[in-house]
């Protein structure tokens, strides 16, 4: 066999394909034809929306955002001698704060577009802004981005299309006679980016992807057979019609009711013997579990869930419905004094300047945290 090494082996294998998290990177990026910054690596200007999908498909951390938006509103929240006040025609302060703290988890910032009355002597209407959706203008090189002047609204940035629509907001500013005016607020971390925040919990983004492949990865691999349990390796080189009829036949011949699946190869030498093996799966080897652990502990450490007793989860060998009474106190007393109120401190104040243009007073929010008693 001189000519062993240029032997090629040709592989028939049907396989039902998988979805593949791409990680983006929390970057900023301009072109020349558009007005805005890209949010996102290479000009995608997709990373929010990559945010929202990965939070869909990773329920550790959809779970920790949804606790600590809970805890953040507790009872409600109301300006100091108003009350829970309406702050547009159809939400009170509460339902617009729960949006914008679920945005700020989330995403490290939120928006609210501010309508002024006819005389521009008061902000009239305060409405939340999805902040996936909004994008800042592009500077000029001797500008400062702290001068942002206009925020560019879609609801479809994927879109290559040039008449897109797109709605622009002017940063709020009532000097400046424009009916649609945007606040943008952002939590301040060191970053090399100039607009976009970082995300609270950026640190844990490959965990959480890492979750959410193993959670695709075992349901694939369950409700298809994914991993193939024969091996057969063929002589000859045919067509692909005849060696998808090949495969038909054999599938029909070793498949068998439980659905195992398998894989043909063809070998164009003669001196090669057709063999047959069995491919042993490891799909429910030990060390996913272990991986999986490792994510989901990565996950709630970056969002500062000292516990998983805290979103209710049963996991580190944990059993939320047992002795752990104390546990669950002191764990939620350390959310809601480290974690839950310095950002809603941080987030009051821009919220509070806003509330004091449209009652032409200074304003101050009253968070209503909940107390557990156990």
């Amino acid at each position: 066999m001189e000519n062993k090494e240029e032997l090629k082996f040709q592989t028939f294998y049907q396989e039902y394909p998988i979805q593949r998290l791409d990680i983006r990177e929390n970057t900023e990026s301009t072109t020349r034809r558009d007005d805005w910054v890209n949010w996102g690596q290479g000009g995608m200007n997709d990373f929010p929306q990559f945010v929202l999908e990965i939070r869909e498909l990773s329920p550790t951390l959809a779970t920790a955002i949804d606790a600590k938006s809970n805890m953040a509103i507790g009872d409600g929240v109301e300006i100091e001698g108003m009350g829970n006040v309406m702050v547009n025609r159809y939400e009170s302060l509460t339902e617009l704060y729960y949006k914008l703290v679920l945005d700020a988890w989330l995403f490290g910032g939120w928006a609210i577009e501010c309508i002024w009355n006819r005389e521009k002597t008061a902000v009239e209407s305060i409405y939340h802004l999805p902040f996936q959706y909004i994008r800042a203008e592009k500077k000029e090189e001797d500008e400062h981005y702290r001068d942002i002047d206009w925020f560019y609204y879609c609801e479809d940035w994927s879109s290559t299309k040039r008449n897109k629509r797109i709605t622009k907001f002017h940063t709020l500013d009532p000097k400046v006679n424009d009916a649609r005016q945007i606040f943008y607020w952002t939590n301040y971390q060191p970053s090399n980016n100039t607009i976009y925040p970082v995300l609270p919990w950026q640190s844990a983004m490959d965990a959480v992807a890492l979750e959410a492949e193993i959670w695709e990865f075992h349901k694939k691999n369950l409700a298809t057979s994914l991993l193939p349990n024969l091996h057969i390796g063929l002589v000859g080189n045919p067509t692909p019609t005849e060696r998808e009829e090949i495969y038909n036949q054999l599938v029909q011949s070793y498949q068998g009711k439980n659905g195992s699946k398998l894989m043909v190869s063809f070998s164009d030498s003669a001196d090669e013997r057709p063999s047959i093996e069995t491919i042993t799966n490891d799909a429910n080897s030990g060390i996913y579990l272990d991986v999986l652990s490792l994510a989901q502990q990565s996950i709630l450490t970056a969002n500062q869930i000292s516990s998983p007793l805290l979103l209710g989860i049963q996991t580190f060998g944990s059993n939320p419905f047992s002795q752990n009474a104390d546990e669950l106190k002191v764990a939620t007393n350390h959310m809601v004094e480290f974690c839950i109120k310095p950002f809603i401190k941080k987030l009051n104040i821009g919220l509070e300047n806003v509330l004091s243009l449209k009652y032409n007073q200074p304003t101050t929010i009253i968070n209503k945290f909940k107390t557990f008693e156990l």
